[in-house]
């Protein structure tokens, strides 16, 4: 019975928490971030590419500017690389995808899983980041 009434007050608190509460928890931890580095997953089992590190507060805090509070479905589309911010030494993964139908952030923060849009100037970003990690050869471009 203890555990069922915990259960039903661990469900309502979340349910509880309204999105300007989530992007306070946001905004919270992005202010305690040290160091953020964008990866590109590589094809097959190739390992993920280091594009960009920093530790810059300025261009750490224009990762928030990057995550839209438009809240997106669970995606199922993989991944086409991630961010890593490290907060009080501890690293915090947010994987994104940036094709078109599936553009989104995925990550969790206080137990929290989150799924959000990229917003234009992330989608900027990290589309010049990608084709600055992985050039096109003359021959992969289209006619």
């Amino acid at each position: 019975m203890k555990k069922a009434l915990g259960l039903l007050f661990g469900i309502i608190a979340f349910f509880a928490c309204t999105k300007e509460q989530q992007n306070s928890q946001f905004e919270e931890f992005m202010a305690k971030a040290q160091k953020a580095e964008v990866y590109f997953y590589g094809k097959g089992k190739q390992a993920p590419k280091l594009a960009f590190t920093t530790k810059k507060q300025d261009e750490i805090k224009a990762f928030a500017t990057y995550i839209s509070n438009e809240e997106t479905p669970a995606y199922k589309c993989g991944f086409d690389g991630k961010v890593v911010i490290t907060a009080e030494n501890k690293d915090y993964i947010f994987e994104f995808n940036l094709t078109e139908k599936c553009r989104h952030f995925s990550f969790a923060l206080n137990k929290t899983i989150f799924s959000k849009m990229i917003s234009p100037a992330g989608y900027e970003f990290l589309s010049k980041l990608h084709e600055k990690t992985f050039p096109l050869r003359d021959s992969d471009k289209k006619q």
